[in-house]
């Protein structure tokens, strides 16, 4: 399958934390196929037209507009016009949002933001932006990564929270209920982390609210009321979806059968698998695929 996992670049490089570089392709042409990887990634379109499908669903979009890109969100981008399209790609990790020294206070903002049913944004575009500051900001960093005057990261990383901030407060004037998680405790915070932490680490076996309840050290009621109150969404419902988000990841990236699939992201059947799926997506494990190794096809017939 031709769909590949991006890499993190080395540890000890800067590029570790944030890669700025100019995509740019002329006519209808694949410009990055189909694929994943640990970054927030931010397109910002400078000429011609593009298309892109991120999971399910797929946007235009044109010079002046912007594009947000999710950790681990399957994506791919083809050119749209007979002559050059570019746009500008900014890539970070969720780290250079956080402060060292008070990550629960910055998490305080993200853990809602990064709730598989937060809703926010993918695409603004460049009439709403024109009068903001993103422009600028998103320039300024493309400036500052080409020059590297001295503090250049520093300047760099600054505008990334810059620019994420005005994401968060956009976000926030559409649904304004869900950033009052801003305002938690850091000790809520830091359960809440941990119950996020748990299931991270343990959707692909057989596990309960009780389990989870456990490991945060808390009582199964208390832990129930907890984890609906601050997530707006129930344990079991949370569990599910992010285990079809691992098997969209799996589906999207490996040649492995849709039981293996199903067994492997802690579903109790195959059946039960392919029924949550396509509730959830829309479409079937087989169906949603086939989508992605069209990619191959096209790659292909553009002979690239």
């Amino acid at each position: 399958m031709d769909i590949y996992r991006e890499k993190r670049k080395p540890y000890n490089s800067i590029q570790y934390l944030f890669q700025c570089n100019q995509s740019s392709k002329a006519g209808h042409a694949l410009i990055a196929d189909a694929h994943i990887h640990e970054y927030f990634e931010i397109l910002y379109g400078l000429s011609g037209e593009c298309e892109i499908r991120l999971s399910e669903d797929t946007y235009r979009f044109h010079p002046g507009d912007m594009v947000v890109i999710d950790p681990m969100e399957v994506h791919r981008i083809t050119g749209e016009t007979d002559g050059e399209n570019s746009y500008l790609v900014l890539k970070f990790v969720p780290e250079v949002l956080y402060s060292s020294e008070q990550p629960s206070f910055d998490l305080g903002y993200m853990i809602p933001y990064m709730q598989m049913d937060s809703g926010h944004r993918k695409v603004y575009y460049a009439h709403e932006l024109e009068k903001t500051d993103v422009p600028t900001i998103l320039h300024n960093i493309f400036r500052e990564d080409r020059e590297k005057e001295f503090g250049y990261e520093l300047a760099i990383r600054t505008d990334i929270c810059r620019l994420f901030l005005w994401t968060l407060r956009t976000w926030h004037k559409a649904s304004s209920d869900r950033m009052a998680q801003a305002d938690l405790p850091s000790e809520t915070l830091r359960t809440l982390r941990q119950a996020y932490e748990f299931i991270e680490n343990n959707y692909a076996h057989e596990i309960d609210m009780a389990d989870a309840a456990r490991y945060c050290g808390m009582s199964y009621t208390s832990f129930s009321k907890f984890f609906s109150r601050f997530t707006q969404c129930g344990f079991a419902e949370y569990l599910t979806l992010i285990r079809l988000k691992k098997a969209s990841i799996l589906l999207a990236t490996t040649d492995r059968s849709i039981t293996e699939i199903a067994m492997e992201t802690g579903f109790s059947s195959t059946s039960y698998f392919i029924q949550r799926f396509k509730a959830y997506n829309d479409v079937t494990p087989s169906r949603y695929r086939k989508r992605y190794t069209e990619t191959a096809k096209i790659r292909a017939e553009n002979n690239l």
